[in-house]
C-alpha cells in the first residue's frame, strides 16, 4: 500500500540514481531513480513523494514537483508618492497666549498691587533683603506663650544612624577550624545551636531520601558545642567594634545591648574586656548628656510658660530608666496646678488633661476648678482621665475608676497566671479593694527621683 511521505534528496550517484532519506530525520531513506525526478532537481530539495512500504524496504514509486509560486492576478501595487515639497510645514504665530496674559497680571497684582498704565508705571525700587531676614520673613517665630500639643506630640523622633556590622573576626574565626569543620561554624555564626540542629535534620533528611548514610547527630552537636565560644565572641568583637567606632551616632538602645551581652564574653578574651569597659563608658556619657538635654528642654518650656509641651515632653524620657529631679517635679506640679483653673478656656483644659494623662505628676496634679460653664465634652474627658488624675474625680464628686491597663502589660499577666495555675493547685484569694484617693496603686514609686512613666505618691 502506498503513501505520500516527505523526502529530502541528499545525494546524485555515478549510476544516475538519487539517495534520499525522510526530510528532517535520518531514518527511513534510500534509493530512487533519477526517471522520477523533475528537471532541475538538486540536492537539498524536499518534495512530496508516492511511496510503497513492503517487507524488503520502501520504494519510490512517484515523485510530485514541487509547487512553483506564482505572482498574484489583479493585483494592485502600492507605489510610494513622489514628494516635491517640504514634508514638514511650520508657521509661527505672533503675540502671546491668552493664559499667559491672565498669569502675568496675576502675578503682577500680587507683587505691585492693580496695574496700571504703561505711561503711568513707575519703577517701584525694592530693598534687598538678606538670605536671613528672608528666612525670618517667610517663617514667623511662634508665641512663646502658647503651647502647641499637636506639634509636640506628633513631632518626630530623632534618626540615629544604623549599627553595620562588619565580618572580620567571623572571618577570622572560620579560617582558624579545621576544614572539616568549617560548616559546623558557619551555621554557628548563622543562627547557634539551633541552626545547626536544624542544618543537621535537613541533611540526615536528604540523606534517607537518597539511600545514603545519615550523620551521627550526637557527635555533631558536641563538635558544635566546642566552637560555640569562639562563634560567640567573634559575633560580639565585630558588633562591639562597629558600635565603638559610631558610638555618638547610633541609638542608644543598639549601644546598650552591645553593652549587655558583653557579660557573657569579656571574661574570656582581653580584647573583649577593653572594649566592653570603652563601650560602657560611652554609654554612660551618652546617657547623661540625653537625660540632661531632656530636663533642659522641660525646664525651658516652663520658663516660656509652655506648660503642656512641657508635660509633653516629661511623658517621654529619652530612656526608660531617666531620672526626674524632685525640683523640676514640683515646679511642673506647681505650673500646671496653676493652669486648670476656672478662668482657663476649654480648649486649653482639654490640651492640659490629655498632656497631664500621660505625665508622671498625673496623681499629684490638684486643678483649682473646671470652668463654671464646662461644655459636655469637657466633662465627659475629664470623667474619661479620672482614673489617671485622681482630683478629676474628686471635683466631678465621682468614685476613682480604676486606671486603664496596656494591654501588653495583661497579656503577659494573664499568662504567668496560666503558668502559675498549672504548677500550684489554685487558692481562694480576698477581693481586692478599691485604692483610696490619696494612694497610689503599688508599684508606683515613692517620692523622689522617681524614674519617668511611673507617677510619685504625695503632693507637692
Amino acid at each position: 500500500m502506498s503513501s505520500r511521505i516527505d523526502v529530502e534528496l541528499t545525494s546524485k550517484r555515478d549510476d544516475d540514481t538519487w539517495t534520499w532519506r525522510a526530510a528532517g530525520a535520518k531514518q527511513p531513506k534510500g534509493v530512487l531513480s533519477s526517471k522520477l525526478l523533475y528537471p532541475g532537481a538538486k540536492v537539498g530539495d524536499i518534495v512530496r513523494a508516492e511511496a510503497l512500504f513492503e517487507i524488503d524496504g520502501i520504494t519510490i514509486q512517484q515523485i510530485l514537483p514541487p509547487k512553483v509560486k506564482e505572482a498574484p492576478k489583479n493585483a494592485i501595487e502600492l507605489k510610494p508618492a513622489t514628494a516635491t515639497g517640504p514634508l514638514v510645514t511650520t508657521r509661527l504665530t505672533k503675540g502671546t497666549r491668552p493664559d499667559r496674559e491672565r498669569r502675568q497680571a496675576r502675578e503682577r497684582t500680587r507683587r505691585q498691587g492693580p496695574s496700571v498704565d504703561a505711561g503711568e508705571r513707575k519703577r517701584l525700587s525694592r530693598p534687598e533683603i538678606s538670605s536671613e531676614n528672608r528666612h525670618q520673613r517667610r517663617t514667623p517665630k511662634p508665641d512663646p506663650t502658647l503651647s502647641q500639643p499637636s506639634i509636640t506630640a506628633n513631632a518626630p523622633k530623632p534618626r540615629f544612624k544604623r549599627l553595620v556590622v562588619g565580618s572580620r573576626h567571623k572571618d577570622e574565626f572560620i579560617s582558624s577550624v579545621p576544614s572539616e569543620h568549617k560548616p559546623i561554624a558557619e551555621q554557628l555564626l548563622r543562627g547557634g545551636i539551633p541552626a545547626v540542629r536544624a542544618a543537621l535534620r535537613e541533611g540526615n533528611a536528604e540523606a534517607r531520601l537518597k539511600g545514603l548514610p545519615e550523620t551521627p547527630e550526637d557527635v555533631m552537636m558536641k563538635l558544635a558545642e566546642n566552637l560555640l565560644p569562639g562563634s560567640k565572641l567573634a559575633i560580639w568583637l565585630d558588633r562591639a567594634e562597629a558600635a565603638l567606632k559610631d558610638a555618638d551616632e547610633i541609638s542608644l538602645r543598639d549601644l546598650r545591648s552591645v553593652v549587655a551581652s558583653a557579660d557573657s564574653v569579656r571574661s574570656k578574651d582581653e580584647r573583649a574586656r577593653e572594649l566592653a569597659e570603652q563601650l560602657k563608658q560611652k554609654l554612660q556619657e551618652r546617657s547623661e548628656a540625653t537625660a540632661k538635654a531632656w530636663t533642659n528642654d522641660i525646664a525651658e518650656a516652663l520658663d516660656q510658660g509652655r506648660i503642656v509641651r512641657a508635660l509633653r515632653l516629661s511623658a517621654r524620657p529619652p530612656e526608660p530608666t531617666a531620672k526626674f529631679p524632685q525640683e523640676l517635679m514640683n515646679r511642673l506640679i506647681e505650673a500646671t496646678n496653676q493652669a486648670m483653673t476656672p478662668e482657663t478656656s476649654e480648649d486649653r483644659w482639654i490640651a492640659l488633661i490629655d498632656a497631664s494623662s500621660e505625665s508622671p505628676i498625673r496623681r499629684q496634679i490638684i486643678p483649682v476648678g473646671l470652668p463654671e460653664s464646662a461644655s459636655p465634652a469637657l466633662i465627659e474627658l475629664a470623667k474619661e482621665h479620672s482614673g489617671r488624675i485622681p482630683a478629676l474625680a474628686k471635683m466631678l464628686g465621682i468614685s476613682v475608676p480604676p486606671p486603664p491597663k496596656v494591654m501588653g502589660t495583661v497579656k503577659v499577666k494573664q499568662q504567668r497566671e496560666r503558668t502559675h495555675s498549672r504548677k500550684t493547685p489554685q487558692r481562694k484569694q480576698a477581693p481586692v479593694g478599691e485604692a483610696p484617693v490619696g494612694e497610689a496603686p503599688v508599684g508606683e514609686a515613692p517620692v523622689g527621683e522617681a524614674p519617668v512613666g511611673e507617677a510619685p505618691v504625695g503632693e507637692a
